[in-house]
């Protein structure tokens, strides 16, 4: 349910007062604008959009393509009611579509419908970006970024000492801030995972998580403030047991996520290793306390099929609405986004009506990167097995545009040397995939059409980006590169 923030007093229905005691009959709603019944965007808009209207607050609903958002009411996420002015929310990251919006006034004596204004959502060409670096701010062998806004951290994961370190950066405008950096030691961190370690930050508190055992069978946490002088005491965080995650022959936890004060991971654990069965691959949760868990771990309850793939969705929205989006691939070929309230610490599987379903997801190596942005537009990025092209989808939930489905292969034949990174630079969605000696990748799609253009000058093992939505409007973002174990700070920027 999707609902806009409305301000001020519906103009009075003839026959409406406070006396009348028969059925009330509202005036019929209508869009003023735009003129012509026609709204044009273009898929890197970040300036909001403002119509006229004539609505009742509290009871007109707004429909983006025939489908409810809600009643214009109080404190929605999408926008807002003022004075007959109806201000929808833009933060980029559109997707090439075409939409019908629609205002209906219910009551007891009939349904009143304004006319249907047309929104067509038109794709850009992407300028060449361009690349600087900046200073070096530590030594690492991996990247991890975790968080969204100000509760967006950077860890710089030192597995050349023992036991392994990593050293956290908190976000800071942009980008992080060097200076307040925190070294966490890491015991008995599972060697072979390369997702192993999820962090999270916030104002005054760092929290990480990390695997331990091979294989994985255990979760552990340590939580702290910035400030703090000492090494913070690790605690069991959670520990994979029949007991509640059901009979298995043998387990492994994978791919952990924080989400606020819970932590998400993955977990395969078969009742016969030899017999594969759907529902052996689950999300497994646990409620975090000040120090360690603050309850008995469960399973998200979710179809018996197999998920996987689990990562964190850029959502520019997230942290003024509230809410976290995470994405898991369903039975390995759907992509499925789940919305967590922050304040309830609920998780519902958010609706979609689009054909996402492809059999190509199943050879596309985690994670599987994905933005969601307003009218119902999502893109989605996955690197192919042998690191050599990308499977990209611009999909709209709202079911209204087919989805645009493109295999964008890497120029030069050099294969990727780690995970890609998702950015979202002036409104327009960029995946880099960093390639060592060989120039970062930037890759875009529109429409089902894919490109894939080198970035001068950008030599990087692997890359991290802020997940926020501060740079969301700006022609420039932060990158974290790490190239040949130094890790240094570099701007990403449209000309």
């Amino acid at each position: 349910m999707l609902a806009i923030a409305c301000h001020g007093a519906a103009p009075s229905a003839q026959g409406e007062d406070s006396s009348s005691t028969g059925p009330i009959d509202r005036p019929a709603p209508d869009f003023l604008e735009p003129a012509g019944g026609e709204l044009h965007l273009e898929v890197d808009r970040t300036l909001d959009v403002d119509l006229d209207v004539f609505a009742t607050p509290g009871v007109t609903r707004l429909l983006l393509d025939g489908r409810s958002l809600g009643t214009l009411a109080p404190s929605g996420p999408a926008g807002e009611l003022a004075d007959g002015r109806l201000r929808l929310y833009l933060r980029g990251g559109l997707v090439p579509s075409h939409h019908t919006l629609q205002l209906t006034t219910p009551d007891v004596v009939s349904k009143e419908d304004s006319e249907v204004v047309d929104v067509f959502v038109d794709p850009v060409q992407i300028p060449t970006l361009q690349w600087a670096l900046g200073e070096t701010i530590g030594a690492a062998d991996a990247l991890v970024v975790g968080g969204s806004g100000e509760r967006g951290a950077l860890a710089l994961i030192d597995r050349a000492v023992a036991p392994v370190q990593a050293t956290v950066l908190p976000a800071a405008g942009t980008g992080w801030d060097p200076a307040r950096a925190r070294t966490v030691a890491l015991p008995e961190l599972t060697a072979a995972a390369p997702d192993a370690v999820a962090i999270e930050g916030g104002a005054a508190q760092l929290t990480i998580a990390w695997l331990r055992g091979d294989p994985a069978t255990a979760l552990w946490l340590a939580r702290m403030a910035w400030d703090e002088p000492t090494q913070p005491a690790a605690a069991l965080a959670l520990q994979l047991s029949s007991q509640w995650l059901g009979p298995y022959e043998w387990a492994e936890l994978s791919t952990p996520l924080l989400l606020g004060d819970e932590v998400f991971a993955q977990a395969l654990a078969p009742r016969d290793v030899e017999t594969p069965r759907p529902g052996d691959r689950v999300i497994v949760r646990e409620r975090l306390g000040p120090a360690g868990p603050a309850g008995d771990p469960s399973r998200l309850p979710l179809p018996t099929l197999d998920h996987d793939a689990l990562a964190a969705v850029l959502d520019p929205l997230a942290d003024a609405v509230g809410r976290d989006v995470f994405a898991l691939r369903r039975d390995n070929h759907t992509l499925a986004l789940f919305d967590r309230d922050r304040e309830r610490e609920l998780v519902d599987a958010r609706a979609s009506h689009a054909a996402s379903d492809d059999p190509v997801w199943a050879e596309i190596q985690p994670p599987i990167l994905q933005l969601v942005g307003a009218l119902g537009s999502r893109t989605a990025f996955g690197l192919g097995r042998d690191g050599r092209s990308v499977q990209a989808l611009t999909i709209d939930d709202s079911g209204a545009t087919p989805v645009g489905a493109a295999v964008v292969p890497l120029p030069d034949d050099a294969p990727a040397s780690g995970a890609p990174a998702l950015a979202l630079v002036d409104g327009a969605a960029v995946l880099l995939v960093p390639r060592g000696a060989a120039e970062i990748v930037v890759v875009t799609t529109t429409a089902g059409v894919g490109v894939a253009e080198p970035l001068a000058g950008a030599h990087c093992d692997a890359v991290a980006v802020p997940r926020s939505d501060a740079g969301n409007a700006q022609a420039a973002v932060a990158v974290a590169c790490l190239r040949e174990r130094t890790v240094t700070m570099a701007t990403l920027s449209r000309p």
